[in-house]
């Protein structure tokens, strides 16, 4: 009678389903199966493989990295990937380089946390596929059981089976379930309720995992703030600190665009739209074909599905450069030394946003606009990681960022109550004494980033030229009002008679 196999290591070139081996009889190794799989190793042979038989996956990985300033381009087969270097750095040397040696990772597991579609259960899968690991993914539904007791027993099962064939990685994906802080843990019922003893054993496996020094890794994925998960997860030696992966800029987006197959200009003019609605790269894979068939007409359509999934926060990107020489060496200086400096716009948010993501594209700052405070912590730690400014509508300030965060502020609107901000801009006349920009490139950094076509760019820069220094102001603001909706080349000589009636 022939023995149940014990452990089978399988090599293969795509995505492999351990369940068709179940029941192979094993005669000898190595042994090919077809279609690129081949079993590699086996205990005993000959054996047939059970449904107790601990089976390791090796992926024939067709890989490619390549850097650039600020990203990294990651290939796994066919597919390209964009993370920010810093971040990728930190996995790569701390997780991936030190497995594919044969040593430890930094810390037993590792939590991937930040706004959905930005890629953070793909980088977990990277991880496995570079440093050859045995992946096995975990959802709620392969954990939680009903009675008391069962729960606990399958997250055992799990990390047994891990132990079980070194190299290996336990991905949680989603996993608020797991992760959630266990004094909120109560306020929820259902699946989603955590027990005491369920991370009482996830801590114990992790900490023993650290203890020993083993060839395996726990990765946990999440959309949750930081604040929301149990501290006990975050100490060294267990999940460390976690690690923000956040939401792609314009040059993340136009590089993954030119990977595949998007020309430099359609890249450049497709990440612009992308990045100024907000769109994590998720969004950028699905709404792509649409962008391209209907150009940005889809704009209005898209913006709208987006708000609704909206993280609070976006990344600013103008489309229209200054040179550095148009914006007044007072403000370049002004703005360069210092984490607090707070700066203050009176501009309403349809004129200021496209102003300050013009100056602030042009000079080369990373820059996040924060709309919703429910995530202002996630937003200043995305500026914070990037060496960046948060721009804040004043209406929406609180003391904690006026005076507390360390890193620059700009806020915007009619006025603002806080005192330690400087007025650089007192009214939208004053635009024009803040920055050598001539009226002309006010028209290509307002209509630009709002996506007016060419024709009506140029019958605007006709009318402000006609037009007195208070008139010209006047005319900026009605274009950034009506902007957004689209206008024609009528609108704009109606705007312009709108101009001679407001005073």
């Amino acid at each position: 009678m022939t023995e149940p196999c014990v452990q089978v290591t399988v090599r293969a070139r795509r995505e492999f389903d351990v369940s068709v081996i179940r029941g192979l009889r094993i005669e000898e190794v190595p042994m090919g199966l077809g279609d690129g799989i081949e079993i590699i190793s086996a205990s005993p042979v000959p054996s047939i493989v059970t449904l107790g038989t601990s089976v390791r996956v090796i992926r024939d990985v067709d890989s490619r990295v390549e850097y650039s300033e600020k990203h990294v381009l990651v290939r796994i087969d066919r597919e390209w990937f964009v993370y920010p270097r810093k971040i990728w750095d930190l996995v790569y040397n701390d997780y991936i380089l030190p497995m594919i040696e044969g040593k430890p990772p930094k810390n037993p597991g590792l939590l991937l946390y930040g706004p959905p579609g930005t890629g953070k259960t793909t980088m977990a899968r990277i991880i496995s596929s570079l440093a050859n690991l045995t992946l096995y993914e975990v959802g709620a539904s392969n954990i939680l059981r009903k009675y008391v007791g069962e729960s606990e027993m399958e997250l055992s099962k799990v990390f047994d089976y891990a132990e079980s064939s070194p190299p290996s990685m336990i991905l949680f994906d989603d996993a608020e379930w797991l992760v959630r802080a266990r004094k909120l843990a109560g306020e929820r019922e259902g699946t989603e309720t955590v027990s005491l003893s369920l991370m009482s054993e996830l801590l114990r496996r992790i900490e023993r995992w650290g203890r020993e020094g083993g060839q395996s890794l726990c990765v946990v994925t999440t959309n949750a703030p930081p604040e929301l998960i149990d501290p006990a997860l975050l100490r060294s030696g267990r999940l460390g600190k976690p690690l923000l992966i956040p939401l792609p800029d314009h040059e993340a987006i136009r590089l993954f665009l030119e990977k595949n197959g998007v020309g430099g200009g359609e890249a450049e003019k497709l990440a612009s739209f992308f990045v100024s609605l907000g769109a994590c790269m998720a969004d950028v894979v699905s709404l792509l074909p649409e962008v391209r068939e209907r150009g940005l007409e889809a704009r209005e359509r898209i913006e709208d599905r987006l708000r609704v999934a909206s993280r609070g926060y976006l990344r600013l990107f103008s489309p229209f450069i200054i040179d550095r020489d148009k914006i007044s060496e007072f403000f370049t200086t002004l703005f360069k030394p210092s984490p607090h400096l707070r700066l203050h716009v009176a501009l309403e948010k349809e004129l200021a946003i496209p102003i300050l993501a013009t100056v602030f594209t042009s000079l080369g700052i990373p820059t996040i606009y924060l709309f919703d405070l429910r995530f202002a912590d996630e937003a200043i730690e995305t500026a914070e990681m990037l060496n960046g400014i948060v721009v804040i509508d004043s209406r929406i300030m609180t003391p904690q960022i006026a005076y507390s965060v360390n890193i620059p502020v700009v806020s915007f609107g009619s006025s603002t109550e806080y005192t330690n901000f400087l007025v650089i801009i007192r009214d939208a006349v004053d635009i024009f004494n803040v920055f050598n920009i001539p009226p002309d490139d006010y028209v290509d950094i307002v209509g630009r980033y709002y996506g007016c076509s060419e024709s009506v760019l140029k019958r605007a820069k006709q009318v402000i030229s006609m037009l007195s220094i208070d008139q010209k102001a006047r005319f900026l603001k009605l274009l950034s009002t009506f902007a957004p909706s689209g206008l024609t080349e009528s609108s704009v000589d109606r705007l312009r008679q709108l101009t001679s009636l407001v005073t």
